[in-house]
């Protein structure tokens, strides 16, 4: 996921737990934690924000590289700060443009072999 800050990337994490049986109260912007991990009642969401990140090796430490290829649904935050191809088979890009303080434009781009 790639947005401006107050884009809507959290809001965007928490209507999708919110779809998969999450209790939203809990869905809070990993800025500071780097990961949250949700259990809802039909997956589990690993919530990672790359914002705060500087290095690749980072990612390693946060155990981004330890989740990847298991049936989890995955968000990644400010993921253009570093090349996720080479962790990920397959992934869904969602940008998120502001266009004015009520109105965003997605776009949502596939990645990888898809069933």
């Amino acid at each position: 996921m790639n947005g401006g800050l107050g884009a809507g990337k959290t809001a965007f994490v928490k209507y999708f737990a919110k779809m998969g049986g999450c209790n939203i109260d809990e869905v809070l912007s990993p800025t500071f934690t780097l990961l949250n991990i949700h259990n809802c009642k039909d997956t589990c969401i690993y919530h990672f924000d790359l914002y705060r990140l500087d290095y690749r090796e980072e990612l390693s430490e946060i155990g981004i590289y330890d989740i990847a290829g298991k049936n989890y649904t995955i968000f990644v935050e400010w993921a253009s700060k570093f090349n996720l191809k080479n962790i990920f088979d397959k992934f869904i890009t969602i940008n998120i443009e502001i266009l004015d303080t009520e109105s965003r434009k997605f776009t949502i781009t596939k990645n990888g072999e898809y069933e």
